[in-house]
Formats: C-alpha cells, sequence, structure tokens
C-alpha cells in the first residue's frame, strides 16, 4: 500500500489549490460538495482515502462540468497507482 498515501497528498493538493484558486474557503466548498469540514481538510491534506462518490462531489462544489477535473497527472499513472493499492490490499488479504 505504499502508493496510496502520495496519491492521497497528490488529490488533496488538486482539491485544495483548485479551491483557493476559485477564492473558496474549505466551509463553502464543504457545503458545496456535501461533506462535512473536518472531512474535506483531511482529503486535502492526503490523511484520508477519496472515495469516488467524494471526488465527484468535490468536483461539483468546485463547479466542475466534467468528472475526472481534479487529477491533473498522467491518468495510466492514475490507473497504476489505484492497480498497486488494490493488488496489495488483495495481498494483504492472503
Amino acid at each position: 500500500m505504499q502508493k496510496s498515501p502520495e496519491l492521497n497528498r497528490r488529490l488533496g493538493r488538486m482539491i485544495r489549490l483548485i479551491r483557493q484558486e476559485k477564492g473558496m474557503t474549505l466551509e463553502k466548498l464543504a457545503e458545496k460538495s456535501l461533506i462535512t469540514p473536518k472531512h474535506l481538510s483531511s482529503i486535502e491534506r492526503g490523511k484520508t482515502s477519496l472515495s469516488v462518490v467524494n471526488l465527484l462531489l468535490i468536483e461539483k462544489g468546485l463547479g466542475m462540468k466534467k468528472p475526472g477535473g481534479i487529477y491533473t497527472g498522467d491518468l495510466i499513472e492514475l490507473y497504476e497507482h489505484l492497480y498497486e493499492y488494490v493488488h496489495d490490499l488483495d495481498q494483504a488479504d492472503k
């Protein structure tokens, strides 16, 4: 599970950067995203894994029209991180 923390940090930084560029407070984005400010803060700091549902809610709260706008890295790299994370979880169950 080495890749997941880095992915969490990367996504959290992107959410914070986009939020700040739009001049939104954490509380305002939390309200628009239907996520508590405490949980959103944890996501932005990379301390909490981000579910797909929460990612979509945050993107909507940021006013993004298309899904996937937060992650600006290479899509293949994102899938590799997710694959390794899921694979590591699978190995831990054995």
